[in-house]
């Protein structure tokens, strides 16, 4: 009976680790980034700033800086998608960025992803047809390994790296709003 539960056992450890040792990496792709926690309340957009500019170059100023460079003082306020802009390139004089007004295809977020930009992104906060509020974040990485479409993110309020589903980052339910994923902001080549 022991001999038994031991081979089980060892059956079942060989077909996990046969099963990690065989996971594709073609389908996914992740920066090496420490997410970016916004320092204030309301600083979400100068974090997600920050964030994007940082996957352009090395980034010494601080979430203060922007501010004060983009609202002329420092105040704990939210940012709209062309401060947002205004801040990343502060942080990363030289490189253009580019608000689109829709969001990315889980497509447009890998071609961007494996190019090495990072990728801004704003949700509207809906209470039925009234947007009310909103919130930054910014894409680090993706995962399509197994069917999925994994969009891997670094949520600026709580300073970590969530996975989401790509359908459910796009749009989803809360309990008394709705989120949706409105305008993308990117490095932009020319």
């Amino acid at each position: 009976m022991k001999q038994k539960m031991k081979r089980t056992i060892a059956g079942i450890l060989a077909g996990i680790c046969l099963a990690f040792s065989s996971v594709s990496v073609f389908g996914k792709y992740t920066f090496s980034v420490i997410c970016e926690k916004q320092e204030k309340t309301y600083w979400c957009w100068v974090a997600t700033a920050r964030g994007i500019a940082r996957g352009e170059k090395v980034v010494q100023k601080t979430q203060s800086d922007a501010v004060i460079a983009v609202k002329g003082k420092n105040v704990n306020q939210p940012g709209n998608v062309k401060e947002l802009e205004a801040a990343a390139e502060y942080f990363a004089p030289g490189v253009n960025f580019t608000i689109r007004y829709k969001p990315f295809t889980f497509n447009e977020i890998v071609k961007n992803i494996e190019a090495g930009h990072m990728v801004g992104v704003n949700w509207g906060y809906y209470y039925g047809t009234v947007r009310n509020g909103g919130h930054s974040v910014f894409i680090v990485g993706y995962n399509s390994n197994d069917g999925q479409q994994l969009v891997v993110y670094c949520e600026t309020l709580l300073g970590e790296i969530i996975h989401e589903n790509y359908d459910k980052f796009v749009s989803r339910s809360e309990t008394n709003y709705n989120v949706k994923y409105e305008q993308t902001i990117y490095a932009s080549y020319k």
